[in-house]
Parts: C-alpha cells; sequence; structure tokens
C-alpha cells in the first residue's frame, strides 16, 4: 500500500495511481438541471436530488418529483454515466 496524495481517501494498493476526473474525461462535466421541484408527474423523467438518496444510496419514493421533457433530455442519465456530490 501507499498513501494516494488525497488525505479522505488515505493509503491506495500500490500499483495504483491517481488522477483528477478531469483528465480522464473527453466532455465537460454537467453540473445538472437547476430547476425547481414542483411537478409529481409519473409520466415525466424524474428529476433526482441528492435529498432523493437515502443512507444506502436507494432512490426514496415519497420524494418522487418530475422535470419537463425538454429540460431533462440534456440530463438523462445513460448507461456508465457516474454522480458525483
Amino acid at each position: 500500500m501507499k498513501d494516494s496524495g488525497v488525505e479522505w481517501i488515505g493509503e491506495i494498493p500500490e500499483h495504483w495511481g491517481t488522477k483528477k476526473i478531469k483528465y480522464l474525461i473527453q466532455e465537460k462535466l454537467l453540473y445538472g438541471a437547476n430547476e425547481s421541484a414542483e411537478l409529481d408527474d409519473e409520466k415525466l423523467p424524474r428529476y433526482i436530488r441528492i435529498t432523493d438518496i437515502d443512507e444506502l444510496g436507494n432512490l426514496k419514493n415519497e420524494t418522487f418529483k418530475s422535470i419537463p421533457l425538454d429540460i431533462a433530455n440534456k440530463y438523462v442519465v445513460k448507461k456508465k454515466d457516474i454522480f458525483c456530490s
């Protein structure tokens, strides 16, 4: 094991390296939709906020909110997407 150089990570396996995410991606990072969560239409895409995720990482059904399709299209989660908080 070796020091990662990142205090909150601590030690990592000797053969691992560390890099900032910005050096590993090809597209600009998106912050996410910055809309008010007022809609409750299950026919529209779900608007996922940090408050919608419980302590085990599961989505809470009781906090469901939706977002208009024209806004959601830019932010729809795709396979292999990574969430950061």
